[in-house]
């Protein structure tokens, strides 16, 4: 009696296999069909979503002549809101020393005002530019007249509560200066921030919207004005004798990079890694 129950319950395990076999092949065929079946649907549904975006950037761009809209959607740019903006905040421990008049300089000379060797283009157009939104587009403001270099390379002091910066308080006190230091929304929202640490030790901390990279392609290299040279990382900050930027001097470098989520945000760490 056992063994008859036996039988019958292994036939009907393989009865079961067989059949969950022929189901998970319809399934997939079904599948497949039905995915290639979208494919012209997606395909339409992208023309028409594409044409229907350029007509309404056109009519923005008509309604707001002195905006320059940014035309690219990217997934950054789409989960974007007013309180996750996408700022990219990066910092950097330098050895050696600093002079904040030379860096400010050179930022505005061969970083914001650089322009393309065949044409009077800027490299970076967008720089000068603060940054707004009208119906849920971002766009570029064309009037720069008030751009000034000091609201954005900012030389912040070597003490903290009245006690010098050291290895002890600096993270402490790198989140203060993020935490104070907002991009002003009437100001291009990009940043460096000059932080003493010693005689021969300096942070730069490099604060800047995520539209600057896929918009301008600004890199960290071009914004603190770096070149691969022999095989070794070489920051430019001091000018030559002829007013070219290309007086170069090592300098040794740490880095932590983060996102954070808001202009208000402070860094999670501020130890190199």
């Amino acid at each position: 009696m056992g063994l008859k129950i036996e039988t019958k319950v292994k036939l009907l395990l393989r009865k079961l296999k067989k059949l969950f076999t022929v189901f998970s092949s319809f399934y997939t065929f079904v599948a497949f069909v039905g995915a290639v079946g979208l494919i012209p649907f997606a395909l339409v549904l992208y023309i028409v979503t594409t044409i229907c975006r350029y007509f309404w950037h056109s009519s923005l761009q008509r309604k707001y002549p002195e905006l320059d809209f940014v035309t690219t959607v990217t997934l950054r740019t789409a989960m974007d809101t007013i309180r996750n903006q996408g700022i990219v905040t990066v910092m950097l421990q330098m050895n050696g020393t600093h002079n904040y008049d030379t860096v400010k300089q050179q930022v505005l000379k061969c970083i914001v005002e650089k322009r393309k060797s065949n044409s009077r283009r800027l490299c970076f157009p967008h720089l000068q530019c603060s940054l707004t939104a009208r119906r849920g587009c971002y766009a570029w403001v064309r009037d720069t007249t008030g751009f000034n270099i000091d609201n954005h390379v900012i030389l912040e002091s070597n003490h903290f509560r009245g006690r010098p910066v050291t290895e002890a308080n600096v993270q402490e006190y790198i989140s203060d200066i993020v935490f104070r230091n907002i991009l002003h929304e009437n100001y291009p929202p990009w940043q460096i921030i000059l932080v003493p640490l010693n005689p021969t030790q300096y942070y730069v901390i490099v604060r800047l919207h995520h539209l600057y990279i896929s918009e301008d392609r600004l890199g960290l290299s071009d914004l603190i004005m770096m070149n691969e040279d022999h095989n070794q990382w070489i920051m430019t900050i001091i000018m030559s004798v002829d007013g070219e930027c290309n007086v170069s001097f090592s300098s040794s470098f740490q880095t932590t990079m983060m996102w954070t989520p808001s202009r208000a945000s402070c860094p999670t760490s501020s130890e190199p890694q």
